[in-house]
């Protein structure tokens, strides 16, 4: 299994990749193309699991719904933790551009908050063997 540093890199890493497009691809208000990076990351053993995937995407808030939504932004979390299993997802950090942007750049440093939410997420997920390796 990944240890704490192994995930923690992978968070800082793709961090970093939505941090580098975060001016030109959020705008302060309105829809936008959401701004997705993932990495493979071994969340299990990797002799009986392939690699699973974690993506950090930046979202915004359906103005449709509530027009107060307009301004607001949000990171999807998002967790495969082998190549045949499923995902599951959650939330967090949700406010304005530059909110958002503040809490980014705090988790890329020090990824805490996020840290939590994956390990939450591999909870929940069943663990996935690869049947090549019973053959």
């Amino acid at each position: 299994m990944s240890s704490d540093f192994e995930i923690r890199s992978a968070i800082s890493e793709l961090l970093t990749g939505i941090l580098r497009n975060y001016d030109a691809r959020v705008p302060q208000e309105g829809a936008f193309d959401d701004l997705r990076v993932k990495q493979q990351v071994a969340f299990s053993d990797p002799s009986t699991s392939g690699p699973g995937v974690l993506e950090l995407t930046v979202m915004a808030m359906d103005e449709t719904i509530n027009h107060a939504n307009r301004t607001l932004r949000f990171l999807a979390v998002r967790v495969k933790k082998s190549p045949r299993g499923g995902t599951v997802s959650s939330t967090a950090f949700h406010g304005d551009k530059d909110h958002l942007r503040a809490d980014l750049e705090r988790e890329q440093k020090e990824p805490k908050i996020l840290m939590e939410i994956v390990q939450e997420l591999l909870f929940g997920l069943p663990e996935e063997t690869n049947p090549d390796a019973w053959r």
